[in-house]
């Protein structure tokens, strides 16, 4: 293949630096689209010995958890292989922090869309809530059995809002080095803003789906009903994740987003809602409420600041980096 710049062509004589400062790359030495092969091919090949150690068991909760959030770090450890194989340097990841309001919008946009689900299925009743029980909770859990239930269940809302978010932060950070460090933006180089958001969406599904279909990572509605929500939710999600990595630059609002719609939706709003039976066609992140939230936050976001996130400011813009042929 033909490296953009140096030979004739579209490209004929404009320098690397410019293509580098429109779009943020991954550095490559070989065509993009081997790249983003290798990288896949690595993905699955690390992902597997966690896959059987989990479908062998039937759940992700082997170890306390930990098989499950060291599988979360394949993403980056495939990334971090790829771009040393393909380039010599890990540089192209995004790793300055960046203006802190994208870190800050990654930090709220779950929040938002999160209540947004659940809000309206308390209310409605369509999946009751479960504030007693998380209450409850929280009071044994912080061994305050002896105050109004308020306090404990307040305590542990903050203490998942911050500290809670950092714990998750350790293992959400391990996918997006990975799915947004690296894939969504060697993608971009090739695609425009939706098929990036649209092939890496799936391909982000698409690896959770073996503990989705053969474990106990799943909600109790029908598996292609939780399969087809997951999905949309994913890929909705993704495409936020998406547009704060390339827009700022910087991985980190993509990470501190992940972070925080686990810690919020898995570990306040799920514990806070009773999503047996019909309820769980609604809840949970395989339930119809946070796929329709996620698309609406999605969509608000592209149509309020833009569905072509290119950085807004030269200093969000990353290092000189070569742009190679897909």
């Amino acid at each position: 293949m033909k490296r953009a710049g140096r030979d004739a062509g579209v490209f004929a004589g404009i320098r690397p630096r410019f293509i580098a400062w429109r779009i943020p790359v991954v550095p490559v030495q070989m065509p993009v689209r081997r790249s983003v092969v290798l990288y896949l091919f690595l993905v699955v090949a690390i992902s597997v010995p966690y896959w059987v150690l989990m479908l062998k068991a039937g759940s992700i909760e082997l170890a306390r958890g930990f098989v499950i959030h060291s599988q979360m770090w394949a993403p980056a450890a495939a990334a971090l292989l790829s771009a040393w194989i393909t380039q010599r340097s890990l540089a192209g990841f995004g790793w300055h922090w960046g203006r802190a309001r994208y870190v800050v919008a990654g930090y709220l946009i779950p929040i938002g869309y999160g209540v947004l689900a659940y809000l309206p299925l308390w209310l409605s009743g369509l999946a009751p809530t479960a504030f007693g029980a998380f209450a409850a909770t929280s009071a044994k859990g912080l061994a305050m059995t002896a105050v109004p239930a308020a306090w404990p269940a307040l305590l542990q809302v903050f203490l998942t809002l911050t500290f809670g978010v950092i714990q998750s932060a350790a293992s959400a950070a391990g996918e997006e080095i990975g799915w947004r460090g690296y894939l969504v933006p060697a993608l971009r180089q090739r695609f425009g803003f939706v098929t990036t958001v649209g092939l890496s969406g799936v391909i982000w599904a698409a690896w959770h789906m073996p503990v989705l279909l053969f474990a106990d990572y799943n909600g109790g509605a029908p598996k292609a009903y939780s399969v087809a929500c997951f999905s949309v939710m994913i890929i909705a999600s993704g495409g936020i994740a998406a547009w704060l990595r390339l827009r700022s630059g910087s991985v980190w609002p993509a990470i501190a987003f992940h972070a925080v719609h686990n810690a919020v939706v898995q570990w306040l709003l799920d514990p806070m809602t009773n999503a047996q039976g019909r309820a769980a066609w609604f809840a949970g992140e395989f339930g119809m409420a946070l796929a329709l939230s996620t698309t609406l936050a999605a969509l608000l976001l592209f149509a309020r600041f833009g569905a072509d996130p290119l950085p807004e400011k030269a200093e969000d813009r990353p290092g000189d980096v070569e742009a190679t042929a897909f």
